[in-house]
């Protein structure tokens, strides 16, 4: 062993073996972290639609809810103008004309006003939940794509890694020294003392 570790080629060698691994392992590292960047965008993403979902039903609920107090209107301004009418009739006023007909047609106006406003108020709070779907839908879209960049930047960041440890093995094991002697050769040595190691342990050499 300490042949190995006295021979300068063999050194240069196994430096060359390490820088690509460690090259590797960057590779292996922007894979899972790219992995992992995509899966919290992917959640983020999941959360935004359904966000988006809530949002739209509760569009609808404020609509259908603004419809049924419409309706509570106008049946709340048909019974006024019935309690009128009768309270009237009981007095042998005349219905269809002066006072009486004033009334009723006052109660018809307010009934029908609160009866607008009320569904103008549903409509603008349908809105304002549309709008936040909408606002969830892009933030889904948007989640989604950093989803594919960060894969995709993973993707190119490790081939680069790749591309670096191949350079160094390259580069690394067919540079001659002074003697011409390249590194896949001196590979060749440090391959002839693998035998001098028992499976039980490192024999001294």
């Amino acid at each position: 062993m300490g042949e190995l570790a006295r021979n300068p080629e063999v050194l240069e060698a196994l430096g060359t073996v390490s820088g690509a691994l460690g090259s590797l392992q960057k590779a292996s590292g922007a894979t899972a972290l790219a992995g992992s960047e995509a899966a919290a965008a992917s959640y983020r993403a999941a959360v935004a639609r359904n966000n988006e979902v809530l949002a739209g039903r509760a569009a609808e609920d404020a609509l259908a809810v603004g419809k049924l107090e419409v309706a509570r209107s106008a049946r709340g301004t048909r019974q006024l103008i019935a309690r009128q009418r009768v309270a009237l009739a009981g007095r042998g006023v005349l219905l269809d004309a002066g006072t009486p007909l004033g009334l009723e047609l006052d109660a018809l106006t307010f009934g029908k006003l609160d009866q607008l406003t009320i569904q103008n108020i549903a409509e603008r709070e349908a809105l304002g939940f549309r709008t936040q779907a909408a606002n969830f839908r892009s933030e889904a879209a948007l989640e989604e794509l950093g989803r594919r960049n960060a894969l995709l930047s993973g993707r190119i960041l490790s081939r680069s890694f790749q591309r670096e440890a191949l350079g160094t093995l390259a580069t690394g094991f067919t540079k001659e020294d002074d003697e011409g002697t390249t590194l896949a050769t001196t590979a060749s040595t440090v391959a002839r003392f693998v035998p001098r190691f028992s499976r039980g342990g490192v024999r001294r050499l």
